[in-house]
């Protein structure tokens, strides 16, 4: 399907942002469910040692932005910026579906073939 939608900018209203501050957490079980996984989240950390999970996120977060820097130059979107279908058939390649997961291959090579030394 090449058709091409544009994302609209979210937004609350005050009625919303005060019914959240005030009342939503009381309300909702999920605080409790995300307190319990980051509890546990926190012990997991604490076993594998603080300092090597920091280590691999610093090397998560640089290989991150050398995907960034690499792909970003080669990947060819579905969609241009004023929301029409681009012609180009490696804009289907580039994506998993849609405009999903664009670069996806690029990226994987970066992961692949990218080293990066974190000390």
């Amino acid at each position: 399907e090449d058709k091409c939608y544009k994302i609209q900018k979210s937004y609350t209203t005050e009625d919303v942002d005060q019914y959240i501050t005030n009342h939503f957490h009381q309300d909702n079980i999920d605080f409790l469910l995300y307190a319990a996984a980051n509890k546990t989240l926190d012990d997991t950390i604490d076993f594998l040692g603080r300092e090597m999970v920091e280590r691999e996120v610093i090397r998560h977060r640089k290989l991150r932005e050398l995907a960034v820097d690499v792909c970003s130059k080669h990947i060819v979107y579905p969609c241009t910026e004023h929301h029409f279908p681009v012609p180009d058939p490696k804009s289907k390649q580039s994506c998993y579906y849609g405009d999903i997961g664009c670069g996806h291959e690029c990226i994987m090579d970066v992961i692949r073939n990218g080293t990066v030394k974190v000390s």
